[in-house]
């Protein structure tokens, strides 16, 4: 796991940003591909098998904690790379997606921007407990499905 003080380019670093990177390209291109069949109900079964499959937040040691952090980075930096369209849904997926290989737990949260102003901006969060890990502070919108904070009652995040 990289040294989140050094930059990229830093000798120790490189090596796992460029596997990273390769990995978070591969789950980018089939979170597209997915999105052509995607249904609703696709969303809620995903973040159900994340729940059931993965750690809970509160259970992940250092090493999880660090992935959840580097994901935050690396994600979003290759999505713009990509030579295909990888919005918010898209980079939500694939986080989901290299976050549950490493047995961690996250959610989708389908969202909205500007609700007040009548500028509905739909948008799409991956949240690992209370950290947004793909599209940004999630005090800028709205939940439309899911929860922005996780759920204390259910044991579920």
């Amino acid at each position: 796991m990289p040294d989140a003080n050094r930059p990229v380019w830093h000798g120790r670093n490189f090596g796992w940003y460029a596997l990273a990177s390769l990995g978070t390209f591969r789950a980018l291109c089939a979170a597209r591909w997915r999105l052509r069949t995607l249904l609703p109900r696709d969303i809620g079964e995903a973040n159900d098998q994340a729940a059931r499959d993965g750690l809970a937040p509160d259970r992940l040691d250092k090493k999880g904690q660090a992935f959840v952090e580097q994901m935050r980075r690396v994600v979003p930096r290759i999505a713009r790379l990509c030579p295909f369209r990888s919005d918010c849904l898209v980079q939500a997926l694939a986080g989901q997606e290299l976050l549950l290989n490493h047995r961690i737990a996250s959610r989708i949260v389908l969202a909205a921007e500007n609700v007040e102003a009548g500028n509905f901006q739909p948008h799409a969060l991956l949240m690992v407990d209370d950290i947004a890990v793909t599209g940004g502070d999630p005090g800028q919108f709205t939940a439309l499905y899911g929860e922005i904070e996780p759920d204390e009652s259910s044991g579920k995040i």
